[in-house]
């Protein structure tokens, strides 16, 4: 066993450690570094759950709703204190807020619809793990899931369509101009209108990213390595060639 302690030095944090050898099976330790700087916190709360959080955070009023893999989706005051949780299967999806109502998917096969006050309404199952952030268009909620199929459903409920893609549906619908775009894990950028029939494919190498389309402009990422823009007709524009896979749900477009 090896003892291990850093003092205290100006700026710095005192650190101790200790390593037991006996897993190395006689091989050598090099060396061995552990330091912390003090640094000011950034943090205005913190609430404890039993999860990793995948799910992006939605502020709507004072209100913070979001999902967790301990199988709960959560709704905080922006002062930090749970307001109330809603009990489910595992949560990455990203939630949706909308006219009093939120929505959300779950690795138990369903698209929730909660009042914001966490009580029930509905829920849709499908036939996989719902991953995709539902979209709000004027016909109904759309989402995906991992069963291959894009689904339509009305704000009661009601299957409006579905359309089947070849292979699982994880990523976001984007609605822009009476079209939904979203990727399947095939290397499709499916484009649907609002009655889920086929307007158009963009197609790649790998599977796409959620796209953000701005000015008439697609920009998506690919697990081919590639960042590409596309107009609306999909006709590619550019790509950029990065190191790795991108996988990011959705890029950031600001300021150009």
């Amino acid at each position: 066993m090896i003892e291990m302690e850093r003092y205290l030095e100006t700026g710095w944090i005192p650190v101790s450690a200790s390593i037991d050898t006996s897993q190395f099976r006689g091989l050598e330790i090099v060396s061995y570094v552990a330091v912390a700087r003090e640094a000011p916190r950034l943090d205005i709360f913190g609430i404890g759950i039993g999860g990793s959080i995948y799910s992006e955070i939605v502020k709507e009023g004072d209100a913070l709703y979001f999902g967790a893999m301990d199988k709960k989706f959560y709704c905080i005051s922006v002062e930090g204190k749970e307001l109330w949780s809603f009990s489910t299967g595992h949560i990455n999806s990203n939630p949706l807020v909308e006219s009093g109502k939120v929505y959300f998917g779950s690795f138990d096969g369903n698209l929730y619809c909660l009042t914001t006050g966490g009580e029930l309404l509905w829920k849709f199952e499908a036939k996989d793990k719902v991953c995709s952030k539902p979209c709000a268009t004027p016909k109904g909620i759309v989402f995906g899931s991992k069963d291959g199929n894009i689904y339509c459903v009305s704000r009661e409920r009601q299957l409006l369509w579905k359309f089947r893609t070849p292979g699982p549906v994880t990523q976001d619908p984007v609605l822009y101009n009476g079209h939904i775009y979203i990727g399947s894990s095939d290397p499709v950028l499916y484009v649907l209108d609002l009655e889920g029939r086929l307007a158009r494919r963009i197609i790649a190498i790998g599977a796409f990213g959620t796209p953000v389309i701005v000015n008439d402009v697609i920009y998506v990422g690919n697990f081919d390595k590639n960042f590409y823009a596309f107009s609306l007709q999909g006709k590619k524009l550019w790509s950029y060639k990065t190191p790795v896979a991108i996988g990011t749900r959705r890029p950031l477009y600001h300021q150009g």
